[in-house]
């Protein structure tokens, strides 16, 4: 794991989900990560569980395939298996009998809603997966506008031992002033844990962190912005509590 920023939300790996399409695109992803200074990232596939998921042995033999043509010509990169799982009650049956992957062998599991989803939802779904030993983090947590609308049900999610994942181009404004506003007011109020490209391509939904970071470390200093796309992420790769 080379020093640098680590993102653990991105659809990185070829032809399993709605991300990179092919091998060379896949790559073009790699490279642009690599220039906007992340050196880490762990592949997050979508894992709907009404609908056809591919088989572990899939993902792992996809990882090493991209993992040796990565060796090739970006050798400082590292590679972990994750996925973005869609809450349900039979995630978590699939998740105990090891179908699908939490982040890097570890108890984190990066956890998405119906945007819809209301609150009283997501805390059930919460209260779950720690029951069952996981860690949630809660994937790109400014679209669920029942639980943003209130931070201090942000709050009680995060006390019971959720974690927040927010996208970088929502702080930027590239998802649109409301994204903006909501990230940026979560951050003021020191609820997020977790910053991510959640990137699907080498096009506008690049992995890209660069521009973020500078804003971060204007407005919040060095430290802060360094735990949100570096040091939180350093600690659920190792299985550490954040």
């Amino acid at each position: 794991m080379e020093d640098g920023y680590i993102d653990i939300h991105d659809h990185i790996l070829p032809g399993v989900d709605d991300g990179a399409q092919s091998m060379e695109q896949t790559l073009r992803m790699f490279k642009i990560a690599y220039e906007e200074g992340i050196r880490t990232v762990i592949a997050t596939p979508h894992f709907y569980t009404g609908s056809k998921i591919p088989s572990m042995a899939e993902l792992r033999d996809c990882l090493i395939r991209v993992t040796e043509e990565l060796n090739k010509v970006l050798p400082q990169m590292s590679l972990y298996l994750g996925g973005e799982i869609y809450y349900s009650q039979k995630c978590i049956s699939l998740l105990i009998n090891k179908q699908i992957p939490a982040l890097a062998d570890s108890r984190y599991l990066l956890v998405e809603f119906q945007v819809m989803a209301e609150y009283q939802y997501i805390k059930k779904a919460v209260q779950e997966i720690l029951i069952n030993g996981y860690i949630p983090i809660l994937a790109h947590i400014e679209r669920y506008e029942s639980l943003v609308k209130e931070l201090g049900q942000v709050q009680e999610l995060v006390n019971m031992g959720a974690y927040v994942q927010i996208n970088a181009q929502s702080i930027m404004g590239d998802n649109g002033f409301t994204y903006k506003r909501i990230t940026r007011k979560l951050l003021k109020n020191n609820l997020v844990h977790i910053i991510a490209t959640d990137s699907h391509n080498d096009g506008e939904k690049a992995p890209r962190v660069k521009k973020c970071a500078a804003y971060l470390t204007k407005k919040y200093g060095e430290a802060y912005t360094n735990d949100l796309l570096q040091e939180n992420q350093k600690k659920i790769i190792r299985n550490q509590y954040i």
